[in-house]
């Protein structure tokens, strides 16, 4: 388990797994919690990347997008 805590429009910095620190910028799109993510590094191969959480259907949605390729994952309630 992981936890984050931020406040929305300002940056913040995390470690990611691979050790490398990432530059996050939080912002609200509507009902969308959407999160820019950068290496701190300019150096870096790391790719930025951008994270979007939202509630469809009544699962909440972490869609992550690195480029032109996008991936979601859907999380429900545990009855």
């Amino acid at each position: 388990t992981k936890e984050s805590n931020f406040t929305i429009g300002e940056t913040f910095e995390e470690k990611v797994h691979s050790g490398e620190i990432m530059v996050g910028t939080p912002s609200w799109d509507g009902a969308k919690l959407v999160i820019e993510m950068k290496p701190k590094d300019e150096n870096s191969t790391t790719k930025p990347q951008k994270q979007t959480r939202y509630v469809e259907d009544g699962h909440i949605v972490l869609e992550l997008q690195v480029g032109d390729v996008v991936a979601k994952r859907f999380f429900k309630k545990a009855e």
